[in-house]
């Protein structure tokens, strides 16, 4: 790949994963112990972001580091099915995992609950006075 094209996927990969957090440049930068107008640089694809930073990126943005390579992934997850995998896996903790799946089921359980009651029967209530 031509270092333009390289610079110009990494730049757009960094970019979409940073906004997908929520994430300003500068706080990006600042995790990487960088100034913000460097980064900017990676993002705009005015320079190419030194392969060394690949693994620290992928871990601050919840990226797997073929993402910013533009690999495909190979389980043929979507960008955000990708990024729940690997909030998911960056949690340490069994105790927390397994809170995050009790508490993802019940979530799943109530919205299903809630959209049976919505596309249920729909009856009118009248008042009507004897």
């Amino acid at each position: 790949m031509e270092n333009k094209a390289a610079a110009e996927l990494v730049g757009r990969q960094l970019r979409r994963a940073r906004e997908d957090l929520g994430l300003m440049q500068v706080e990006v930068a600042e995790r990487l112990g960088l100034i913000k107008e460097t980064y900017s640089s990676w993002e705009r694809a005015v320079r190419l972001m030194p392969t060394n930073y690949l693994p620290e990126v992928s871990r601050i943005l919840h990226r797997p580091i073929g993402y910013f390579l533009g690999e495909p992934d190979e389980r043929g997850l979507d960008n955000e099915e990708q990024l729940l995998v690997t909030l998911f896996r960056s949690i340490q903790s069994p105790e927390v995992r397994n809170l995050v799946i009790s508490t993802t089921h019940l979530q799943v359980e109530t919205i299903e609950a809630i959209a049976r009651i919505s596309d249920g029967p729909h009856t009118e209530h009248t008042n009507e006075a004897g």
